[in-house]
């Protein structure tokens, strides 16, 4: 089944618990309708259209954005061209993170890791869902919002 991100609240998702829209502008999604779940999209809990600030409408998510774009190119080829799979879905992920391929236990705890495998957004290295359980902004990979990162990363970031 194929994850999606759900636009408000960042957690991922299958299709059908992803398929509602509407604008998220306090995220930096500006007014136009995007993917968000199904908790997300019923709820009211966000800032209200008069407190939003030019931060919150002019917030940088052109990294989330391009590599939104890059993996729905990807889903395309993979459609089309019979390629396995790891090999494109690696070729979609940024050059600083270990290849899923080579990770089989996780690299804080070192529990073998067979589903769910996790990159850290700081040093790119591959963890359970435990120890990446923080979410912090990694402006110099690109990431100007919070996003998963391991907890070594989440104590220097």
């Amino acid at each position: 089944a194929q994850k999606h991100h759900c636009r408000a609240c960042g957690n991922g998702f299958c299709s059908d618990c992803s398929c509602q829209s509407k604008p998220v502008p306090w995220r930096g999604w500006g007014y136009d309708a995007v993917r968000v779940c199904a908790k997300c999209f019923a709820s009211t809990d966000h800032p209200p259209d008069e407190e939003l600030t030019e931060e919150y409408l002019a917030a940088d998510i052109t990294a989330w954005k391009v590599s939104e774009c890059i993996k729905t190119a990807a889903s395309v080829v993979k459609s089309v061209v019979e390629v396995p799979a790891s090999m494109v879905t690696d070729s979609v992920r940024p050059d600083y993170w270990v290849p899923d391929v080579d990770i089989i236990e996780c690299y804080q705890c070192k529990s073998p890791i067979t589903q769910d495998k996790h990159h850290c957004r700081g040093c790119g290295q591959g963890f359970c869902s435990d120890c990446t359980s923080s979410k912090r902004q990694v402006p110099d990979r690109g990431w100007t919002y919070p996003v998963r990162v391991c907890d070594t990363c989440s104590l220097t970031l």
